[in-house]
Formats: structure tokens, C-alpha cells, sequence
């Protein structure tokens, strides 16, 4: 990131964004502009790939000069952040894709790693594991190539798709993590829910988000990540709280099924499954086979007094995961209060999936 004084020479001139580019040795510029109509204000922004002129993101700000300006200054700002975070990491990821295998350094192979996990298949993650280990072969100290490496074993383990050792590879990526990544949020997001659901460590886990989020409040993902583990940890509210922020944040986040299966998670940890099984509903429309989101329906269902439903949603899971049991299941959800616990497996016993 350059410095305001520097890029503040272009403010108010015609530039061409490759030559800004070229000067400041960036890759990509961020450029906006304010309009005044009366009392109405109207800020636009748009992120450019300075070599090739491509536009990869835009998005306008309305507000109010009587109200709380500075307010809504910080709110554009917290907007912009998270909106640019997802864009940025989408365009990053596509100029890794295309570039040869040879060519591959550690940060690209995160990269593709990462892409993997965007929308999950079993030859994905396993494609996304392979790139962490080569990552980390070529930089051991890559803390979040640790994440993601962790981030896949737990995505294996929630899909059915475990290998053997995935648990224990998983906890132990994601303490390398933690330890190696302590001031990187990324690493400290993608670790924490795996810790918690591998390692079940949870109060280092919740430590780990906690920090992610004092090291870049404006991330999507790590809202996302922390939803989930507040609600499993018997805090819904805040849950319900991170899961509504990250979607305010990044409202057309490509991971934004999840987000949106942890408000159902919250919900259904509030007692308010019908809410639950909406927000799941939401998730499985954007992601149909995200296997979270069918036992978290199922469990919602069964509260609500919709056995059939839950029984419906059991049989598609079981198609999908036919080794799916309560005790496995059980064994990755760091669930701690008893009544949750018994929620869930009370739900899943009623769905019909095998003990």
C-alpha cells in the first residue's frame, strides 16, 4: 500500500491508471470520487488492475453532510476495506491460476489453495492441501498456507471427505498457524475455527479470531469464522451479531453461503429454528451441496416439530456423505453447552442418520 502524500500528486488530474501503475509500482489502484447535491453526498470507488486496465470492482456510498459525517466517513472506509478484501483475493487468485506450474512461488500456491476452498469439491481440497504443502516446502514460515492447509483438513472432515490423519494434520496445521502467524489475520482466521473443531482448543481458537479481528476488523471471512464459533460455544448473539456485520461488509462475498449458514447456526442456538431453517435454506440456494447447512436444517427442522422435513434433508445428506454417523459428526462440532449438544443429536437421531 502506498502513502497518501504520494498519492495524493495525482488528486484532481486526468491519469492514466497504467501510468500510475508504473510509477508508484503497484498493481492495482483504488480511485474514487465525491459528488455534493445540497445536503446529499455521493462517494464513488472502483479497484483497477493497473497492467492490463481492467476494472475489477466498483460500488457508490450515499449519505447525509447534517448528519454524523465522520460517522459515515468510517462507515465508507469499513465498506470499501471489506468490499476490496474479497475482489482483490479474486482477481490475485485468477492471475495465480493462469500463471504456469513452474512458475509457482509460495504465495501463489496459497493463492490456489485458497481458490479451492471458495467452492469445495473433494478434487479440489485435496488439489488445495497438495498446493499448502508445496507452499510450505518452499517457506516454512508461510503462516497462513498453515491456515488454509488447516481450513482444508476441517472442510475434508465436514464433507465426508476425510483422509486418514486429516484430524490430527488439521489441528496440528492450525497451531503452526497460530504460533507462526501471530500478527497475520489471515492465518489467525482460517486457524481459529479448525483449532477449535479439530483441536477442540477452543479458548485458544476463540483468542485467535479475536486477534484476526483487532488485526483487520473489516474482514468478511473472519466474521464469518467467528460467528460460528461464538454460537457453538453458547454465545449466539455475537454469532448473530458477526454473521449480520460480514454480510453488511461483503453483502456479494463468493463465500457468502457460509456467512449466511452461520446466522442460521445462531438462530438455531437462540431457539429460533424456523429462522434457522430459512437462513439454511438461503445457503444451500447459493451452495446446495454444503453439507454444514444440511445438518444445521436438519437439526433446525427436527426443533421446529418438522420431523418429515428433517427426515428429507437426512436422506439427501446420507446420500452425500453415506458415512455420515452422530458420533462422527459430534467429534467435529465444538458444541459446548450439553443442551446444544443434545439438540443436535436429538435432530439427528430424528432425521434417521445412523448413530
Amino acid at each position: 500500500m502506498i502513502a497518501r502524500n504520494s498519492s495524493f500528486t495525482y488528486k484532481g488530474k486526468p491519469v492514466d491508471v497504467r501510468q500510475v501503475g508504473r510509477e508508484l509500482g503497484v498493481r492495482y489502484v483504488l480511485e474514487g470520487g465525491v459528488r455534493k447535491a445540497a445536503a446529499q453526498l455521493r462517494i464513488t470507488c472502483q479497484l483497477i488492475d493497473a497492467l492490463s486496465d481492467r476494472h475489477i470492482w466498483a460500488d457508490r456510498f450515499d449519505g447525509v453532510i447534517e448528519e454524523e459525517v465522520f460517522e459515515f466517513q468510517d462507515q465508507v472506509t469499513a465498506r470499501v476495506v471489506a468490499a476490496i478484501e474479497p475482489a482483490l483475493a479474486g482477481a490475485e487468485m485468477e492471475r495465480a491460476r493462469k500463471k504456469p506450474t513452474t512458475s509457482l512461488n509460495a504465495y501463489d500456491c496459497f493463492l490456489r489453495a485458497l481458490a479451492a476452498l471458495r467452492n469445495p469439491t473433494r478434487a479440489g481440497l485435496e488439489d488445495g492441501l497438495a498446493l499448502c504443502h508445496q507452499a510450505l516446502k518452499i517457506d516454512p514460515q508461510h503462516a497462513s498456507a498453515y491456515g488454509v492447509a488447516a481450513w482444508c483438513c476441517m472442510q475434508r472432515l465436514a464433507h465426508g471427505w476425510a483422509a486418514e490423519g486429516d484430524h490430527k494434520a488439521g489441528a496440528e496445521f492450525a497451531r503452526q498457524a497460530i504460533e507462526i502467524g501471530g500478527d497475520d489475520p489471515t492465518a489467525l482466521a482460517t486457524a481459529g475455527l479448525a483449532l477449535a473443531m479439530l483441536g477442540r482448543d477452543v479458548d485458544r481458537a476463540a483468542a485467535a479470531l479475536t486477534r484476526s479481528l483487532m488485526l483487520n476488523p473489516n474482514s468478511a471471512q473472519a466474521l464469518m469464522f467467528s460467528s460460528f464459533l461464538n454460537s457453538m460455544l453458547g454465545d449466539p448473539q455475537t454469532g448473530m451479531d458477526h454473521a449480520q456485520r460480514a454480510m453488511r461488509l461483503s453483502p456479494l462475498d463468493p463465500i457468502g453461503h457460509r456467512t449466511k449458514s452461520a446466522m442460521g447456526l445462531a438462530c438455531l442456538i437462540t431457539g429460533r429454528p424456523e429462522e434457522a431453517v430459512d437462513w439454511q435454506d438461503e445457503a444451500l440456494h447459493e451452495h446446495s451441496n454444503y453439507v454444514p447447512a444440511l445438518i444445521y436444517k436438519i437439526v433446525a427442522c427436527a426443533a421446529a416439530g418438522r420431523v418429515d422435513d428433517a427426515r428429507a434433508v437426512g436422506c439427501l445428506l446420507m446420500q452425500l456423505v453415506p458415512e455420515e454417523t452422530i458420533s462422527r459428526r459430534m467429534s467435529i462440532l465444538p458444541l459446548r453447552r450439553p443442551e446444544d449438544r443434545a439438540l443436535f443429536v436429538s435432530g439427528l437421531r430424528q432425521a434417521g442418520v445412523p448413530e
